[in-house]
């Protein structure tokens, strides 16, 4: 049979008992058998016959012997390739049998000395071959077996089956080595995402590849004949060499190296912790860091400028304890640094403040005979941070003074006869305080119970049953505030307001009493009592006295304080005490006045920009944003006036639009008054032209550290105040509300005309 196409039939080819057939160049395909050889079909020969895609067996010889299978092509059957049932001393050479999807060629246990070399035996699904005969042989004994699709290149191969046969010659089935792309080396930022190798390599007969990280073993996997992709998001800080080889299923291989970087041109992520307020003696407070770096290395907290904790940064939270601190303000300095020399700080101020008020005893009232010494009162106040006390009689105060935390004693001899109030005031650093009073009678002569009543009758006994209840009376129990004997000011319609501005240089502090009652009040004392001395000195004495305050009027006592640093910050505190229409002594404290000022205690600093960027290297900083409801243009314009209205040199400034964003950046330099220390500002403003939205960025810079949050806040505020954008004079509520009604409005000191198009570049 020679040169015949047989297909969809049940049989392809049938030979039974068919002795010494030749079938030569036949197409046999997509029959259920290709050809079948059975029923002692002997001394057969098939050559170069194409078998293809048949739902069972390609070739099936069943009880046919000595039969020559020469130069065919079996590949791609549903089932069995070469199917040899009961048959001998058969020659199979120089066969193709590839891609069937189970054995390429199966051998069963009545199939003997076969012989079998030359062959191609490839990728077929089942295994290649199976032999449970006996005596076959799989090479010709001298230099030629058969050619495996999955054979290293080294060795025999054993042939799988009972039979225990070996190949001792064999070769493999492709030589062709795979082809691969060459990607380009590549770097990326350490933490960032999505960040990826891939290779496209190509085989027709794909197995396997293998990913090496300097060389080793990063990744693997089956290989289908796909792209293969890696990620290396998650390689550490540095340079790695990324080699691909990818192998065959006869294990020829290619391989291509990538170099990955990973750098790190960010600086570590901080959040900000709150400042703090704690009272004096608190315990478990903490100011926790929760940092974030992908290559985290150093760390170091300084306290008010001295470091007092450092060491290796894990990328873990840094926990600083609060426990211990006395009273003041204290700077917390967090400095964190990466491996690449990134770096960040973040700053926490904590303020340690006394809550406690001082606590005072009572001593019992006196009565004494007129002219008899030796009466005294003792007070035995106490406190951690005692400051000052003052003694009233009756309101006026006879003695005050600083107070160290001992004993306060006043002798109350060679009064005239008559009932007297002493009060006495203790006040401690913090400014809270303390009242007691003692009541001290002095009677004439001492008096019988029978001589008053003969004397004055009823009334005399009256009297005589009051003195012996005052004689007898208990003390109640401490009240602070208000203190016993006080009135509160709302009871008697007085009140008090408090002021500051600053002049000269000097900040004068006012306190403004309104008497809004009926009556005459009397005794009005003024008294100062806390401020802050580690910057201010009070000028003159703490304490003003007013006669008489009529009834709808007011007096404006004033005090004057001289700064002795540059940056001053701290609390004014006042108590006001008079006596009523009643004789009832009263006292009012006052609201305490927060001072906190730098800018007016500054001067211009002259420098050219080169100095400027010298000064700025030496100099501590510390910056803060915020997000305006201002046009970003608009308020570069007024922070242009607002910077020499704080007293600052401009040293220079830019400005321009990019995409429609508008930014600008403006320098200051300044220096103290009293101290010579320089303070620098860096403002950049930034925003899109046509919107009523600004970010803003305030950078502090200055020798002295303690002076950098009080600056930035200052120019903070004032860039969010409603402003003369010719000559930063304020405006007042009136003014802003006729802006915002599209009103014209003249500045009061320089006579500008304004309108709310010049703050706004759209309607609002």
């Amino acid at each position: 049979m020679i040169n015949n196409t047989l297909y969809e039939c049940y049989r392809g080819v049938l030979a039974d008992s068919a002795f010494s057939s030749t079938f030569v160049n036949n197409d046999v395909y997509n029959n259920v058998l290709g050809i079948v050889l059975e029923s002692s079909s002997h001394n057969c020969s098939l050559t170069n016959n194409t078998v293809i895609g048949n739902n069972n067996a390609g070739i099936w010889l069943c009880e046919s012997d000595e039969c020559n299978l020469t130069d065919n092509t079996i590949c791609g059957n549903l089932k069995i390739g070469v199917d040899f049932g009961v048959s001998c001393d058969c020659i199979f050479t120089f066969n193709q049998v590839q891609g069937n999807l189970k054995t390429g060629i199966y051998i069963d246990a009545n199939s003997n000395r076969n012989t079998f070399y030359g062959n191609s035996f490839g990728w077929n699904l089942g295994g290649n071959a199976q032999d449970h005969g006996s005596d076959n042989i799989w090479d010709d004994g001298i230099s030629m077996g058969n050619a495996w699709g999955d054979y290293n290149g080294t060795g025999s191969v054993s042939i799988p089956g009972s039979a225990g046969s070996i190949d001792h010659f064999p070769f493999k089935a492709d030589t062709d080595l795979p082809t691969c792309n060459e990607p380009d080396n590549f770097w990326f930022d350490v933490g960032t995402t999505d960040n990826i190798v891939i290779w496209t390599p190509y085989d027709d007969h794909p197995k396997s590849y293998l990913v090496l990280r300097n060389g080793t073993y990063f990744n693997s996997g089956a290989w289908n004949g796909s792209s293969i992709t890696v990620s290396v998001d998650d390689l550490s800080y540095g340079t790695h060499n990324l080699t691909l080889v990818v192998y065959d299923t006869c294990y020829n291989s290619v391989s291509d190296t990538v170099l990955v970087t990973v750098t790190d041109t960010c600086a570590p992520l901080c959040n900000d912790p709150s400042d703090m307020q704690i009272s004096e003696g608190s315990i478990g407070f903490t100011i926790t860091w929760t940092p974030w770096d992908a290559t985290p290395s150093s760390y170091s907290v300084l306290r008010n400028g001295t470091e007092i904790d450092s060491g290796v940064w894990d990328g873990s939270e840094i926990v600083v304890s609060l426990d211990g601190l006395s009273l003041g303000v204290y700077n917390y300095t967090l400095s964190l640094s990466d491996l690449n020399g990134n770096s960040v700080r973040n700053t926490v101020i904590i303020t340690v403040f006394d809550a406690t008020p001082p606590t005072i005893d009572s001593p019992i009232d006196i009565i004494y005979e007129v002219g008899v010494t030796g009466n005294v009162i003792v007070w035995h106040p106490f406190d951690l941070h005692p400051a000052s006390y003052s003694i009233l009689r009756n309101g006026s105060i006879v003695r005050s003074g600083g107070w160290d935390g001992s004993a306060i004693t006043i002798a109350v001899d060679g009064l005239v006869t008559g009932s007297y109030n002493f009060t006495v005031m203790v006040i401690d650093a913090q400014g809270n305080w303390v009242v007691d009073m003692v009541f001290v009678i002095v009677i004439a002569t001492p008096l019988t119970p029978m001589t008053v009543v003969i004397a004055v009758g009823g009334v005399g006994l009256i009297a005589f049953l009051v003195l012996v209840s005052v004689i007898k009376m208990k003390r109640k129990p401490k009240v602070v505030l208000p203190a016993i004997g006080l009135e509160r000011a709302v009871e008697t319609k007085v009140r008090t307001l408090r002021g500051c501005e600053i002049v000269g240089g000097k900040f004068e502090y006012k306190v403004k009493v309104q008497n809004n009652s009926y009556w005459v009040i009397t005794n009005v004392s003024v008294v100062i009592a806390a401020y802050p001395d580690d910057c201010l000195q009070l000028v003159g004495s703490t304490m003003k006295r007013i006669p008489r305050i009529e009834p709808d009027g007011f007096r404006s006592p004033q005090f004057t304080f001289k700064p002795t640093k540059d940056c001053v910050e701290g609390q004014i505190l006042a108590t006001v005490t008079y006596v009523d229409h009643e004789n009832r002594t009263n006292m009012i404290e006052v609201e305490p006045y927060v001072i906190r000022s730098v800018c007016d205690l500054l001067k211009p600093l002259e420098s050219t920009l080169e100095e400027f960027d010298l000064i700025l290297r030496d100099m501590t900083a510390t910056k803060e944003q915020r997000t305006v409801d201002w046009n970003s243009e608009v308020l570069f314009k007024k922070v242009k006036v607002l910077l020499p209205a704080k007293n600052f040199e401009i040293i220079d400034m830019n400005e321009h639009t990019t995409d429609n964003i508008f930014t600008g950046t403006i320098n200051g330099l300044a220096m103290g008054k009293y101290t010579s220390k320089r303070v620098a500002v860096k403002i950049t403003i930034s925003g899109i032209v046509d919107e009523n939205k600004a970010n803003v960025q305030i950078e502090g810079l200055g020798d002295d550290e303690a002076m950098l949050p009080t600056t930035i806040h200052e120019i903070a505020e004032g860039i969010q105040s409603w402003v003369c954008l010719n000559c930063a004079a304020p405006l007042d509520l009136i003014e802003v509300d006729q802006l915002q009604s599209r009103e014209l409005v003249r500045c009061r000191y320089c006579n500008h005309t304004m309108s709310i198009d010049l703050y706004r570049k759209r309607s609002t």
